[in-house]
């Protein structure tokens, strides 16, 4: 240790009157000490080797699939498209739509890419930017504006125009936090890394947006608009990075916005479709990128989104490598994981939003059919792995059914999240979570939760969750979280339904 002082002192670091002493423990606490460290380790051996043995049964149960499953695939682009991508993060677009992009353009479409965050939540990769462990908010609005000019080149390299580029300036892991819980700009969110309350940056879309949820919807609405696309491009809403799913839910609620009553008649006849990033371990990479298919996760290949491929050339497979290479801030991070998109073709969902005027009293509606054991905490513990999601209501109590993989557990947290919105837009969305283990608290709302086996049942209230009785068209957003000691097991996503409550 006196060693490991001298050095740190030799390279600047002024350690003071820094003194080391030796410190002697009982024989008993050193043996006590060694048993737990080699525990420790035997514990995490054992996980990793379980989770290897996963990862590798799944890889096989992918291979098998992927030379049985022969998608449909989704029609060329024409010189009528009006490609709109919304982007996550600033690479988003290059992994999931880099061909579309290139076709469309070629066949003499237009493209315009709305990327939503700068990506300046990146720790690790702003550390490894600036050379040193502490970095201040000053350092990740320096490393947004790197992933601006990364973005720029990628998407310029497809022929994109740089005029067609916009950046909405939203914080990093926090649109998901403003869809739930900072919806108006009175109770901005904060982001936890720049620390600021609106956008920072020079050159975003609209300049000093807040950072709350109402912004972030009438920025996209306003996207939609301004472009009047044919066809758009988002992240599925089972995508598992919240920033993913959350701008799954912003893009499809704005545009169902845009269609209601036939009001914007572009928007009555645009196609929405949905692209994969983050599900599990998915993609399975490959040796040889050229020949590679991608297709959806096993789990997610048979349930509720028709799946569409999209055949590239070589020529635009290279093009499409090379725009991924361009975000050099990332390749130095997840080299292996973004090359795995690099592939013979691109992947989009079809997944149209469930459409009711009331909800059958006697037959459920099932709103999220989920992916199972495709993770290996979802895998190891079944009572918590979500496999469906239904409703019901008889005009005065809304059920909710959460199914599980396995019978539930009281050990495990479940929570259920439910957002009414009315579609003009101008009204504060309800916003409600319930977690089914407090029930007493539930009971305190008028809430019924019972435990029937593998099932979960909600009995709400209709007045809590809709507070305002005007005839309006209305949707419910939902989503259901489960977690173990505070560590996740698994989540849905956003799913949104489109409710004519006419009672």
């Amino acid at each position: 240790m006196a060693y490991a002082v001298r050095v740190l002192s030799a390279i600047g670091l002024d350690l003071g009157e820094f003194r080391v002493s030796r410190i002697r423990l009982p024989k008993k606490a050193l043996y006590l000490f060694g048993a737990s460290a080699l525990f420790a380790l035997l514990v995490c051996a054992y996980i990793g080797n379980a989770g290897r043995r996963f990862y590798a049964h799944q890889s096989d149960l992918y291979h098998a699939q992927s030379a049985q499953l022969q998608l449909p695939l989704l029609p060329a682009p024409t010189s009528h498209t009006r490609l709109l991508v919304f982007a996550p993060h600033c690479d988003d677009d290059i992994l999931g739509c880099a061909g579309l992009i290139q076709r469309t353009l070629k066949a003499g479409g237009t493209v315009r890419v709305i990327t939503m965050t700068n990506g300046d939540g990146f720790r690790t990769a702003v550390q490894r930017q600036e050379r040193r462990l502490r970095v201040e908010p000053n350092d990740f609005m320096r490393f947004a504006y790197r992933r601006q000019e990364e973005s720029v080149k990628a998407l310029t390299s497809l022929g994109v125009d740089r005029r067609e580029i916009f950046f909405l300036g939203y914080p990093d892991r926090g649109l998901s936090p403003m869809w739930n819980d900072f919806w108006k700009p009175e109770r901005p969110y904060t982001s936890l890394y720049t620390r600021c309350l609106r956008s920072p940056y020079k050159n975003a879309k609209t300049p000093n947006a807040i950072y709350c949820g109402e912004s972030v919807l009438k920025d996209v609405q306003q996207a939609l608009r301004e472009f009047k696309p044919t066809l758009i491009t988002v992240t599925h809403p089972d995508d598992d990075h919240i920033d993913h799913t959350a701008s799954s839910a912003f893009v499809t609620l704005a545009m169902e916005m845009q269609r209601v009553g036939g009001r914007e008649e572009w928007a009555t006849k645009a196609r929405l479709l949905y692209y994969l990033v983050h599900r599990g371990n998915w993609p399975v990479t490959s040796a040889n990128l050229e020949t590679a298919v991608l297709n959806p996760p096993t789990e997610m290949s048979y349930l509720d989104t028709e799946w569409l491929s999209f055949p590239i050339s070589p020529e635009e497979r290279r093009a499409k490598e090379a725009a991924i290479r361009a975000h050099s801030t990332q390749v130095a991070m997840t080299k292996p994981f973004l090359l795995s998109f690099a592939c013979s073709n691109e992947l989009f969902g079809d997944l149209p939003m469930n459409s009711t005027v009331s909800f059958n009293p006697w037959e459920p509606m099932q709103v999220v059919a989920n992916p199972i054991a495709d993770s290996f905490p979802r895998a190891r513990f079944g009572e918590g792995d979500i496999q469906s999601v239904s409703i019901r209501d008889n005009g005065k109590t809304l059920r909710v059914d959460l199914q599980m993989r396995e019978n539930a557990s009281p050990r495990v947290r479940y929570q259920l999240r439910l957002r009414h919105i009315i579609g003009d837009g101008e009204s504060t969305p309800t916003s409600l979570l319930f977690r089914a283990n407090d029930s007493e608290a539930l009971k305190r709302q008028g809430i019924r939760v019972s435990f029937e086996g593998k099932e979960i049942q909600f009995e709400i209230p209709v007045s809590l969750v809709i507070s305002d009785s005007r005839p309006a068209n209305r949707y419910l957003a939902l989503s259901v979280e489960t977690s173990l000691a505070g560590v996740e097991i698994d989540k849905t996503g956003i799913h949104l339904v489109s409710w004519s409550w006419s009672y």
